[in-house]
């Protein structure tokens, strides 16, 4: 089955932004299209894998900005 969907369809289903007839009707393409459903599952890992990734800046850039915020007097 082909389906009419965009990746960008799939993910506004994921961040749930699609009206009820849009859900609705991925829903039901996600139950009769292997490839579609292998599709949606890809970006369902990747949006878990994005929303557990930790970032930690380097100790530099927050060095110069706390060394900026000092240099007019302001305490930390």
């Amino acid at each position: 089955m082909t389906n009419k969907f965009t990746q960008l369809d799939l993910v506004r289903f994921l961040y749930n932004e699609t009206n009820t007839s849009e859900t609705r009707a991925i829903k039901k393409g996600l139950k009769s299209d292997a490839d579609f459903n292998n599709q949606y599952l890809e970006l369902l890992a990747s949006k878990f894998q994005v929303e557990s990734a930790v970032y930690v800046p380097s100790k530099r850039p927050l060095d110069n900005i706390m060394k900026y915020v000092r240099s007019y007097g302001l305490k930390n």
